[in-house]
């Protein structure tokens, strides 16, 4: 064989060897586009039954579905059943079959007989999540006791004003969401979900609470917000496990009385009283020593403990929407305070609270929006730690240099100030990613140089 004809065979068998790659990879590229699946997840009831080996998430939310097929129970991996916002009045027998099945979504399903629903899925020993939100139910039936292994149960806005005794007679039960619902009060058996660590009442009607609620020794969060409440009875004093605790909305609690109650939550982690008659703060505040929120805006607030300092773990306070004028002295001894509200607190004088802020040096944000602030101090550069600083809707004709100092912001909002230019210094601001500046009477000149001295941050004009 000629050297041409060398060359041109191994020319060709290069050339074939390349096409039969390129087709390979069409193929394998094809399968993949048409492979109805990427995981375990699907939408498609139909892709779901030819696949009943794979499928472990199945959701068919919003489908005006008024029935199921008995071929799911076919589905032998299935976990989880999203059924959300259909139109079922019964749930099929073959559900029952679904042996790894451990969470249905059955919210916003008004037409459903929760009975019949609770007979066919007490026989899953797997299911531990059940969610019955926005289903128009009035009552429970008793049924619900058959949900022997349930964990979670969700009951979120429905129209339930009182709680059946079957309802306590699920032994491991962790988490239970009631809020709004119109429940006026409540059993004493709650004493029986000896497992339960979440309760959610908020959003009701309740006036009073059992002495019951002290004796659930898991409970480690209990919102109570948006009631009606008093009093607090004093066995909440017992929950040793307590984390967060929510009262927020409740005008006509008696604080002196409530703060005797809270102060003896010791391990409390998170306390929100926001929108509330509160006019005062407790000196005794400093006993609960593991707190790290605090939120008290929108309250009569008119002044802060100096024991509030003794809070050595607080690292969020809301004071937004208060008339305060001014904090304590110690407030500078909050070394772990990263993140505080002073939204809408134009009586609260700045310039000092400034200074105690720069004490610790801890701060990551701050919110001084809504606060008629005319100009700021050169103290405020002391804030060396800022990640975000918010002087949104004030009176600011100029900024200090000393802002440009506070080099780790990441987010600076300035809109709706009278702000008409800013120096180039704000080029030092190397790890800004958005700075907000609209509402303002800027130059011209300075919009067109603004964007040459931070080409990696994003500006939001309006």
């Amino acid at each position: 064989m000629s050297t041409f004809n060398n060359t041109v065979y191994l020319l060709c068998s290069i050339l074939l060897l390349l096409s039969v790659e390129v087709w390979a990879q069409e193929q394998q590229s094809a399968r993949a586009t048409t492979s109805p699946f990427a995981g375990t997840y699907t939408t498609s009831l139909e892709d779901a039954l030819l696949h009943p080996k794979q499928i472990k998430h199945l959701d068919l939310s919003e489908l005006r579905l008024k029935t199921l097929p008995n071929q799911i129970a076919t589905l032998e991996a299935l976990e989880v059943l999203d059924l959300y916002g259909n139109e079922l009045s019964q749930l099929p027998e073959a559900i029952a079959q679904l042996s790894q099945l451990r969470e249905i979504n059955l919210s916003n399903n008004p037409h459903l007989d929760m009975a019949q629903a609770f007979i066919v899925l007490g026989k899953i020993p797997s299911l531990k999540k059940v969610h019955l939100a926005n289903n128009q139910l009035q009552t429970l039936p008793e049924e619900i006791a058959l949900l022997a292994s349930l964990e979670t149960l969700d009951l979120y806005q429905n129209t339930l004003e009182s709680l059946p005794k079957a309802l306590f007679r699920l032994p491991m039960l962790e988490e239970l969401y009631l809020q709004s619902n119109m429940l006026q009060q409540l059993s004493e058996e709650f004493s029986a979900l000896r497992r339960l660590q979440v309760l959610d009442l908020s959003g009701n009607q309740l006036q009073q609470l059992p002495h019951s609620l002290g004796m659930l020794p898991q409970l480690r969060m209990l919102n109570l917000s948006q009631n009606q409440l008093t009093r607090l009875p004093a066995s909440l004093t017992q929950l040793a496990q307590l984390r967060e605790l929510y009262l927020g909305q409740n005008h006509q609690l008696q604080w002196t009385q409530a703060w005797e109650v809270i102060v003896g939550l010791h391990n409390l982690q998170t306390l929100y009283l926001a929108n509330n008659t509160l006019e005062e703060v407790p000196i005794n505040i400093h006993q609960l020593t593991q707190l790290r929120q605090l939120y008290l805006h929108q309250t009569p607030l008119r002044q802060l403990p100096e024991s509030i300092s003794a809070l050595r773990w607080l690292h969020t306070l809301s004071l937004a929407k208060t008339p305060l004028q001014e904090l304590p002295p110690t407030f500078g001894r909050l070394a772990s305070l990263q993140h505080l509200s002073l939204s809408h607190t134009p009586a609260l004088d700045k310039r000092h609270t400034l200074q105690l802020l720069t004490q610790p040096g801890n701060l990551q944000t701050l919110d001084l929006s809504f606060c008629e602030i005319t100009s700021l101090p050169l103290t405020i550069g002391g804030l060396k730690q800022l990640k975000e600083l918010n002087l949104a809707n004030n009176q600011l004709a100029s900024l200090p240099g000393s802002v440009f100092q506070m080099t780790h912001l990441q987010k600076l909002e300035l809109q709706n100030n009278q702000l008409r230019q800013i120096p180039e210094d704000i080029c030092r601001l190397t790890n800004l990613i958005e700075l907000h500046l609209g509402q303002n009477p800027w130059e011209e000149q300075f919009r067109s140089k603004i964007k040459e001295w931070l080409p990696t941050t994003s500006i939001r004009w309006y």
